[in-house]
């Protein structure tokens, strides 16, 4: 099933050309993989596309971008920034077979935004982040795990295809969850003005925590459970044979 995985990877990512050189240094690790850190200057999102693990943690410093993996897959690999977006990606060549390890990513920047995941990868986040606001959207089945975001403005989530995305702690203004397919997403500790929730297939949201005026939308046959969420005001609509449970 993995190398199945694998190999629909590098078929996606086929035909993906590099448009930027950053300075880059090599350093020695166990067996044959190594570790490259990125000069990349200020980014503020970050674009992870393919079987990266990011590990995020915010900093008062300057950005640091640190790359381990096998040595081979340093050939084909990305990293640039994108006017302010960390862009990390694989070009694979057509017709060429490929055995793709994990790549690990640390990356420390002062501010976060935007975390845009794709494929099977992860982000990873245990510190906690504080911003003006914050999208994420996840496509593929990959997973987004955040502990503690506190943001003045909103936090938006948007997600397709059957990926997970968790977050223990989450104060805003407003709380914006979307998904479309199969997917998971579970929020944990909201304090908001607004929370709303919509799910256009399959997928389930978990909510808890305190908010003013809950909004609920369904189309298809999935869950929004937010018997853990408390609301003031509460509007809600369902068409299909999934459930809203409040």
């Amino acid at each position: 099933m993995r190398k199945t995985l694998l190999h629909i990877m590098a078929v996606v990512l086929i035909g993906l050309t590099s448009t930027g050189t950053l300075n880059a240094r090599t350093s020695g690790d166990d067996d044959d993989y190594k570790t490259k850190t990125y000069d990349v200057g200020t980014i503020s999102s970050i674009d992870a596309n393919g079987l990266f693990s990011v590990v995020y943690e915010q900093t008062s410093g300057a950005t640091e971008v640190a790359v381990k993996t096998k040595d081979k897959v340093f050939e084909c690999l990305e990293v640039k920034n994108d006017d302010g977006m960390l862009v990390l990606k694989l070009n694979l060549k057509e017709g060429k077979s490929y055995s793709l390890s994990p790549i690990e990513v640390k990356v420390r920047t002062k501010h976060l935004t935007y975390v845009e995941l794709s494929g099977s990868g992860s982000f990873t986040c245990e510190k906690g982040i504080k911003t003006e606001s914050l999208k994420i959207r996840s496509s593929g089945a990959g997973s987004v795990e955040i502990k503690d975001i506190s943001a003045k403005n909103s936090i938006e989530i948007m997600t397709s295809g059957a990926g997970k995305v968790n977050l223990d702690g989450a104060k805003a203004k407003d709380l914006n969850v979307e998904m479309n397919g199969a997917g998971k997403v579970e929020v944990q500790g909201i304090e908001s003005k607004t929370a709303t929730a919509i799910i256009r297939g399959a997928g389930k949201i978990t909510l808890g925590g305190k908010t003013g005026n809950a909004t609920y939308k369904l189309n298809g046959v999935g869950v929004i459970d937010a018997e853990s969420l408390k609301a003031d005001n509460v509007r809600s609509d369902r068409a299909g044979i999934g459930s809203i449970r409040y």
